[in-house]
């Protein structure tokens, strides 16, 4: 499949002013990734040792790159991947020593210490975390990052339970042992809670879960709050739903086909990309899979997680009524506090300075989150 440039004119390499110098790719592999990197970024060449986000890459063209080294290698390199292996040299040896298995571990070469960290993805099905968001983090840390199943064609499932299913397979599989620490995104909250759940039926207890300014329903009027606060319930799942993509958790919407709610996401899905950098389109991940994604959200209902769980919030969450009654700085309603005791009830907040928006490159979170786990790592008897 052609990439298409966005550029007229490709950038020189030697404009970047960039800290590695200039290598020649070795071999076929090295040499047909550095290929598809300077397509891609715009580049009249790249090095065999240049890092995707020095070159100025960006969640759009990790996609891209992530779509493009999977359909011509014929393996599946996840997004998460470019954080840790962002350099045709880096990649070309991660592919030769993995076959056709699914690259989901950023850190699976480093001898650590402390437990893996695995990390569920947000609305859209994966989560590109940024050099900032890595810094943050100790150095021997490990991270593992789930990928929707069927974001890159194939199987979609529509399902919160099959979706948990799959990644308790691949966790289990990469972490025999030990104490399991889990993260989530956003509305990603949802599917680590099921995994909770099902890893506490096969023995493997999750033992620090820590969700980062999650979606989930502790307010009765939560949803109102989240898709405008003016209208009336009603006015406003016909009016903001199709923008705010939040899950619904009203009765009557739940048992509408599923079939009717994946038609309502691909089309605010399809509208969204219409309304972006659509230059890359036929490259971009499984709409269908992202609708159903969504529509799994909009159905699943939580069990009660009895494990130790913190909720991180961002000071300047766009949609911070969401999760606002559960901050420090508020009076928690009772009616709140019956929920979260009845749902999470060893539950914990912090707040961190920064926005839901740039939650993957956010160094506040990943710096609480290091000493969070940390911290539960210590108390972990030997």
């Amino acid at each position: 499949m052609a990439i298409r440039s966005r550029q007229t004119v490709s950038v020189t390499r030697e404009s970047l002013f960039l800290s590695t110098s200039y290598e020649e790719p070795d071999g076929a592999l090295e040499s047909q990734i550095a290929e598809v990197f300077a397509q891609v970024l715009d580049l009249e060449k790249v090095g065999a040792n240049d890092d995707f986000f020095d070159l100025g890459g960006d969640s759009l063209l990790a996609e891209i790159i992530s779509m493009t080294i999977s359909q011509r290698m014929g393996q599946a390199f996840q997004l998460s991947a470019l954080l840790e292996y962002g350099s045709p040299r880096k990649i070309a040896a991660l592919l030769e020593g993995t076959s056709n298995r699914a690259v989901i571990s950023a850190y699976a070469t480093r001898e650590a210490i402390r437990p893996p960290i695995f990390i569920v993805h947000g609305r859209k099905g994966f989560t590109l975390l940024k050099p900032t968001f890595r810094a943050a983090l100790a150095d021997d840390q490990k991270l593992f990052m789930f990928e929707l199943p069927g974001i890159r064609g194939g199987q979609c499932y529509e399902r919160i339970e099959d979706i948990a299913a799959i990644y308790v397979a691949q966790l289990v599989e990469e972490h025999l042992h030990g104490p399991i620490f889990l993260a989530a995104f956003c509305m990603g909250s949802l599917i680590a809670l099921e995994m909770a759940a099902q890893l506490d039926k096969i023995g493997r207890p999750v033992h620090q879960l820590v969700l980062i300014d999650p979606s989930l329903p502790f307010s009765n009027t939560w949803l109102r709050r989240s898709l405008g606060p003016r209208l009336h319930v009603s006015e406003a799942l016909l009016c903001h739903l199709p923008h705010a993509l939040f899950p619904v958790w009203d009765a009557g919407l739940r048992c509408l086909p599923r079939s009717l709610h994946n038609l309502r996401f691909r089309h605010v899905l399809e509208r969204e990309r219409r309304e972006g950098d659509d230059n890359y389109s036929e490259l971009r991940l499984s709409i269908d899979a992202q609708a159903k994604l969504l529509t799994a959200y909009l159905r699943y209902r939580p069990q009660t997680f009895q494990g130790a769980v913190t909720i991180l919030l961002s000071s300047r969450w766009r949609v911070a009524d969401v999760g606002g009654d559960l901050s420090p700085e508020r009076r928690t309603p009772e009616h709140v506090k019956a929920r979260v005791n009845r749902l999470l009830p060893q539950l914990q907040v912090q707040v961190f300075e920064g926005k839901h928006s740039d939650l993957s490159g956010s160094g506040a979170a990943a710096g609480l989150l290091q000493s969070i786990f940390d911290a539960s790592f210590v108390k972990e008897p030997a």
